[in-house]
Formats: C-alpha cells, sequence, structure tokens
C-alpha cells in the first residue's frame, strides 16, 4: 500500500484566528507539523492507507453552532473553512475509497472532541478507523473468496488459491474479518499441514499475502480487535490471540469462569476488548459467552432460545445472534452488551422463497461495520429439505429493508456455503 500526505487548513475568520492542528494517521503514528505562528498550517497525513482514497467528507458539529460540512471529490493539498470557536466541537472525517477499488473498505473515518478558543493553537488527534466495507464472502464449497460492492451484487470479484501461490483445493475460507487499515483475514478451514492457518491479504487480488502459524487443527472462526490490533483465531476448541504482524502467538485459556467453553463456530469482540463466542460448552448445551480474553474467563452466558447459535457481530450497544436452527421467531437474536435480551426475528423457511423474514438458516455476518446488516443464509436437503445458498440483508432487528442476492452453485452470483447436500 502507498501513503498518502495531505495539507489541512481551519481557519475561523469572524472573531480572530483560530489555530488548529488536525492529526490524522491510520497506523496511532501520530505526526505533528506547523508551529505557534500567525496561523498555523497543519498537516493531516494519512500512513498505511489505500493509496485510491479519492474524496474527503468533513462534518463539524458542536453546541450553539450549526454543522459545518464539506465534501470533496477529489483529495485536496488544503482545505480552509471557518470554525466558530467554542466548546465540544466534534470533528468527523471520512475518508472515501474509489469504486474501482480492489479494496474490501469503502471507507476510513476519525472523530475527535475538543474545545476551541479563538487565538489559541489547538491540537486535534483524529485516529482513523476502517468506517464500511464491500461484501466479503467466504464460499467455502466453491473455494474461493467473493467480494461484491453491496447486496445488488455488482462488482463481483473472486479469490482463489492460485492468486496466492496455493493450489484450488488448499483454500477453503470459512469465516473473515478485517483490520482497521481494510485489510482482509481469512480463516482457512482445509487440513493439511501448512495450511491450518489464517492468512492476510490486503485487497480482494491477493496482494501482499501473508500466512500466520500452522495450527494442528484447520482454523474455522476469527475475529480482530482493531483497537488494539489483535487477531483472535479459533480451531473450535482452542482459541489464540496473536499481534497482526504475526508475533506472540499465544493460547487462551477457555474453560474457566461461569461455564467451559468447548464449542467456538463463530465471534466477534467489543469496544472493549472483551470477545462475544457463539458456540456450546462442556455439556454439549448451546451458548452465547462473554469471554475476557485478558483474564482468560468467561464472565457471563446466553442460555436462552439457542439451538446452533453460528456467529456474532457486535453494533454498540446492541450484540447480533444467527441462530441457524433458532425457533420460529428466533432466527436473528438482539442483545445488550451484557448479554441480556432485548429482541428476536425472522422463522424458518419451509422451501427456497424470498418471503421477508423466512431465512434458510442463517450463518455468518458479514460486512460487519456497516449500517445494515448483511447475513450469509444457507439451508441443506439433510438439515431442512431443500439446498439454497444466498445473502440477506435487513435495516434492523424488525427486518425493515429485506433485501436477497444469490443462489446455489457455481458461477456469478452464485454460491456453496458450508452445506454441499
Amino acid at each position: 500500500m502507498k501513503s498518502k500526505n495531505i495539507s489541512i487548513s481551519f481557519i475561523r475568520l469572524a472573531v480572530g484566528v483560530l489555530l488548529l492542528l488536525l492529526v490524522i494517521t491510520f497506523t496511532g503514528c501520530i505526526f505533528f507539523a506547523g508551529s505557534d505562528t500567525g496561523i498555523a498550517v497543519p498537516n493531516l497525513t494519512v500512513k498505511g492507507a489505500p493509496s485510491d482514497i479519492t474524496a474527503l467528507s468533513l462534518r463539524v458539529t458542536g453546541p450553539g453552532m450549526s454543522p459545518v460540512e464539506s465534501y470533496y471529490s477529489s483529495v485536496p493539498s488544503s482545505i480552509e473553512i471557518e470554525v466558530p470557536a467554542g466548546v465540544d466541537r466534534q470533528f468527523e472525517l471520512i475518508a472515501h475509497v474509489g469504486p474501482s477499488s480492489l479494496s474490501a473498505a469503502v471507507s476510513f473515518k476519525g472523530t475527535a472532541t475538543v474545545d476551541l478558543a479563538a487565538g489559541e493553537t489547538t491540537e486535534i488527534v483524529l485516529t482513523m478507523g476502517l468506517n464500511e466495507t464491500k461484501l466479503v464472502i467466504p464460499d467455502y464449497r466453491n473455494n474461493r473468496l467473493i467480494q461484491i460492492d453491496n447486496i445488488s451484487g455488482a462488482g463481483w470479484t473472486a479469490l482463489i488459491g492460485t492468486d496466492i501461490g496455493w493450489t484450488l483445493s488448499d483454500f477453503e475460507p470459512y469465516d473473515v474479518d478485517f483490520d482497521s487499515q481494510g485489510r482482509i483475514y481469512i480463516a482457512n478451514n482445509f487440513a493439511s499441514t501448512g495450511f491450518r492457518r489464517v492468512i492476510r491479504v490486503d485487497d480482494i487480488s491477493g496482494s501482499n499475502f501473508f500466512a500466520f502459524s500452522d495450527k494442528a487443527s484447520s482454523i474455522v472462526a476469527l475475529t480482530v480487535d482493531r483497537q488494539n490490533d489483535y487477531l483472535y483465531y479459533s480451531s473450535s476448541n482452542q482459541l489464540w490471540r496473536v499481534n497482526l504482524d504475526g508475533t506472540a502467538d499465544v493460547s487462551r485459556i477457555i474453560n474457566v469462569g461461569v461455564d467451559q467453553i468447548q464449542t467456538i463456530r463463530g465471534m466477534a469482540v467489543g469496544e472493549d476488548g472483551m470477545l462475544y463466542i457463539a458456540g456450546n460448552n462442556n455439556l454439549g448445551l448451546n451458548r452465547i459467552f462473554l469471554y475476557d480474553p485478558f483474564a482468560q474467563n468467561v464472565t457471563t452466558i446466553y442460555p436462552t432460545n439457542i439451538n446452533t447459535a453460528w456467529d456474532v457481530l457486535v453494533k454498540t450497544p446492541y450484540i447480533f445472534i444467527t441462530n441457524r436452527n433458532g425457533a420460529g421467531g428466533y432466527k436473528i437474536i438482539q442483545l445488550d452488551t451484557d448479554l441480556g435480551f432485548i429482541a428476536a426475528y425472522g422463522n424458518q423457511s419451509p422451501a427456497a422463497d424470498d418471503i421477508p423474514g423466512n431465512y434458510y438458516g442463517p450463518k455468518r455476518f458479514l460486512a460487519i461495520l456497516n449500517k445494515k446488516i448483511s447475513i450469509l443464509d444457507e439451508a441443506s436437503i439433510n438439515d431442512v429439505g431443500f439446498q439454497g445458498d444466498r445473502l440477506v440483508s435487513i435495516g434492523d432487528i424488525a427486518g425493515t429493508a429485506w433485501e436477497t442476492y444469490g443462489q446455489t452453485g457455481t458461477g456469478t452470483g452464485r454460491f456453496e456455503f458450508y452445506w454441499a447436500c
């Protein structure tokens, strides 16, 4: 990836000069430029971001002021904008990735809230993180990873084993997540030595392929802690944590606390670094576990109306669960961050229909940062009497704005997710 350097100036002219120093970084490395002169010319430094950022959106809000908004259809060399002095000025900058990019990222965002006094220099630090992604789909039985722009299926692009120097059959993507730079992490569920690992690529072309350590069992679930730069991954009955550069790969104890984790099918990390895990306990009972990966113990469980829960999605202040074999009305479950029940939605579809609210068998969450909830939905003949593979997108737990895409098969617009029959 290449880096972009952008100079950005904020000037208030109405009541004296407001001096701001705005620093943006995608990597956490903060670079301050400028000095306490008459008018500071601060630098916005974007490091580690895709070189194909093509536009910026800036919004400044606060009490006693009207929102100040600017959109730049190309990345400017500098920006002049009037910002009234005052308390609790919130700066939000969104960097938009070009629509033709192969990156999974759609945009990055940084925010900061500061008090601004006219005539004083203020340092504002915005740490840019991943804001929105395309849909990146583990098409496991077809030995490929699919990326599409949205639920319409536009921009269909596939990554296969030969793109990363493997054979076609070596590549069996089972779960996917992203780091703050938009790089793609893939759990490879293949049983042969050398391929039982997590891999990372910069984009759907497979560029800058990186392989984490090989394990004794294939990998079925993962999640990236974008706040602390950790990767958590699991072989179903084991859990590991590793730095994003592959160092400090350590196992985590999962059989201590208010319950014992025996099986992990899916997981997600909260803003506080806690893990939400969908799986079973040591007695084979279905559970959602709230797990502290630092103390290495289970602190809370959710056991009600859970039947083969497959994945977890964190959308603070809520947690969503894909409940594959859940009873009627409980295919998708919404909890609070303490695992308290809020709502549920969805029924078992009796056939391959497109009736809103009828699920084949919801499994993985996709595009985990986006406003809408996107789900990998699959049925098997052995399980429910018909074969079906598609994506479902909903706006909320009530199923508003229901949309679907795809069907079973091997070509464009077709999937074979986890079940062969």
